[in-house]
């Protein structure tokens, strides 16, 4: 769960600082 976690957090870190 921790894996999957941090893999969210990084998706959505990443969206958020350079969105599409």
């Amino acid at each position: 769960m921790h894996r999957r976690g941090y893999g969210v957090l990084t998706g959505g870190v990443l969206h958020w600082v350079m969105p599409p």
